[in-house]
């Protein structure tokens, strides 16, 4: 709120004070003041020299006339909500923000602190406040100094040195310091933040706390993973390590023998897991450890094939839906009793052509959907499934670059407008298709998708920015077909 006027505060002091709330009348909440004084119960809320209330320096002299209940404070003055709103206003005036920061109520001085209008002496002040939010609220201020970090690192409360640690680019000092806080989440955070050097690694490596271990682990060099896999027990550092992309294929070799579960299931999800890895993780009773080496890229043909007797339709789906699985193996599973198991062979991308076709007549519309969107999928097989009788088979068919001119003509031409529209949208659709729905003057969703495909002609596209919807002319303007002198000149008129 700009142009608040700072005015000295004049004590009204009435023979019968009134309260703000309750009016004249109410001597329930009404106290005698003497004649030149100030009421008694607002004197133990004076915040500045003179006696002077911190609302009247701001406000122009409310509080000096009014007299409320025992209990009654500024939480309940009627003016909180204002001071509130200036506060958090950017527009403000420096020292009106300077004044609310004094404020006795968390909220205002929240507000504070959260302006980025905020005069540094003011946020000198906040730095040491007595509630612990508005302490978190300054670690983001953009005028936030180092030696106010340095400060808040070093605060009492753990939330506040958090708050400073998961800050994105700490300097060297503040890491220092904050790599020695007693609490863990601390240190942790403080090895998370980008700037972390390995000097200050290599000791909290040793920390007592495995969490922030944990997070070394995910950070150390590629050197140092070996040596800490050897001193370190604890489940949730190993996995850590199993789970990095460069861990090397020896290390995962062991540790993908642990006894631990989190461990051997997260060196079977590392891409680089030796086959051999997979292939003794697959002999463990576990299913999900099992699901998980069947949708490996690297997992052997053997192992590959016992899976895909499981008795899980989980493990079946996930061999299914491997890219190495052989075609002898897709052709046996699209057999499968479960559903699943065979959508995820329609939609493996190496799915044979022929068995695409089988798929085709699958009982389950859902599988058939699958096929019809399939990119290998038979021009004969995508004849035969733009007349089935899901529209949502249709609609996948009308959609698939791969489907002939003709099946997309068809659908065009559907009565069912989700049909059409994919149709119109579909790269492959030919352009005299896309010229008669431009030039009509029905349907205008019909046009705003045939003005966005580049296959749209481009005299059908000047047609379309002269289009009385809007949208349909701002997607003609979209359209990577049109020629640059066309855009400019649209864009001339428009403006």
């Amino acid at each position: 709120m700009a142009g608040l006027a700072v005015q000295p505060a004049t004590w009204h002091t009435p023979a019968m004070a009134v309260h703000p709330r309750h009016g004249a009348g109410s001597n329930q909440y009404a106290k005698r003041a003497r004649p030149g004084q100030p009421p008694a119960n607002l004197l133990a809320q004076v915040g500045l020299p003179g006696g002077v209330c911190r609302c009247d320096q701001i406000w122009g002299g409310t509080c000096a006339q009014l007299v409320g209940p025992p209990n009654w404070s500024h939480d309940s003055h009627p003016n909180l909500d204002q001071r509130a709103k200036a506060a958090r206003d950017t527009q403000t005036r420096p020292e009106v923000l300077e004044a609310l920061s004094r404020d006795r109520t968390i909220a205002v001085r929240g507000n504070v602190t959260l302006n980025h209008s905020t005069p540094g002496a003011a946020l000198d002040r906040l730095v040491t406040d007595k509630a612990t939010r508005v302490r978190q609220y300054l670690v983001s201020h953009p005028r936030c100094t180092r030696q106010h970090l340095q400060q808040l690192a070093r605060d009492p409360e753990m939330h506040v040195r958090l708050q400073v640690a998961a800050r994105t680019r700490l300097d060297p000092e503040l890491i220092s310091t904050l790599a020695q806080d007693p609490h863990q989440q601390v240190r942790r955070e403080t090895v998370a933040s980008q700037t972390c050097p390995p000097e200050i690694l290599l000791p909290l490596s040793r920390d007592p706390h495995s969490m922030v271990r944990e997070e070394v682990a995910k950070k150390a060099p590629v050197a140092w993973l070996e040596r800490m896999a050897q001193q370190d027990r604890s489940s949730s550092v190993l996995a850590a390590i199993a789970r990095r992309a460069e861990c090397p294929p020896g290390l995962l070799a062991r540790l993908g023998r642990t006894g631990s579960r989190d461990v051997y299931t997260t060196t079977a999800g590392n891409p680089s897991c030796p086959p051999g890895t997979l292939a003794y993780i697959a002999t463990l009773e576990d299913s999900t450890a099992r699901e998980i080496v069947a949708g490996h890229p690297q997992c052997p043909a053997p192992t590959l094939a016992t899976l895909a007797q499981n008795f899980r339709w989980e493990v079946r789906t996930a061999v299914a839906g491997n890219q190495s699985c052989p075609y002898e193996m897709l052709v046996k599973l699209s057999r499968d009793s479960s559903q699943a198991v065979r959508q995820a062979v329609a939609a493996n991308p190496y799915c044979h052509p022929d068995t695409l076709r089988r798929l085709s007549h699958d009982n389950s519309s859902d599988v058939a959907k699958i096929v019809a969107r399939h990119p290998a999928c038979p021009p004969a097989t995508l004849g035969l499934l733009g007349s089935h009788i899901d529209p949502k088979v249709r609609q996948e068919v009308a959609g698939n670059p791969a489907s002939p001119p003709g099946i997309i003509r068809q659908c065009a031409h559907n009565k069912e407008a989700v049909v059409a529209l994919r149709a119109y949208g579909n790269p492959a659709c030919p352009p005299d298709v896309l010229e008669q729905v431009a030039l009509s003057s029905e349907g205008s969703v019909l046009r705003q998708m045939a003005a966005k495909n580049p296959n749209c002609p481009i005299h059908a596209l000047d047609r379309l920015l002269q289009d009385p919807d809007r949208l349909v002319a701002q997607a003609a303007a979209g359209n990577p077909a049109l020629p640059q002198a066309t855009l400019a000149m649209y864009q001339l008129a428009r403006s």
